[in-house]
Order: C-alpha cells, then structure tokens, then sequence
C-alpha cells in the first residue's frame, strides 16, 4: 500500500515536471518571436541541423552579444 502510494506519488511529480517543462518551452518560444534582435540569431542558429528553438535559445543566452567577437580566428 505504502508503495503504490509512493509510486502514484513520483508519477504525479513525473507529469507536473512535464507540464512545467512544456509550458516554459511555449513561453520561450513565445519571447523569441517578440524579440527582434534575438530573432536574427535565433534563425541563423535554427539553420544549423538538430539546433532547434530552444537550443538556440540556449546558444544565444550562454554566448551574449556575438558582435564582441573580432572573428573566428581571435
């Protein structure tokens, strides 16, 4: 009985985590479409194969203004 409970309890757990983690994709892809200068990046990084919205989201986010970067070779 204590198990099944503990069990029902972790599945719960499993579908809320689910559910916050789909709602915080919408709303990222959301602040991605209102945001302009983001946006250019965002296509440019969604050009790559297998970096999707919210990889390059992530790209943008951890890299800052690319602008600060001389060129590839610095």
């Amino acid at each position: 009985m204590a198990q099944e409970a503990t069990r029902l309890d972790y599945l719960h757990e499993v579908e809320h985590m689910r559910e916050r983690v789909e709602r915080l994709e919408r709303a990222i892809t959301e602040a991605v479409k209102l945001a302009s200068p983001v946006t250019t990046s965002h296509q440019r990084s969604t050009s790559l194969r297998g970096i999707a919205d919210i990889s390059a989201v992530t790209i943008a986010a951890e890299i800052g203004q690319v602008s600060r970067f001389g060129s590839a070779r610095n």
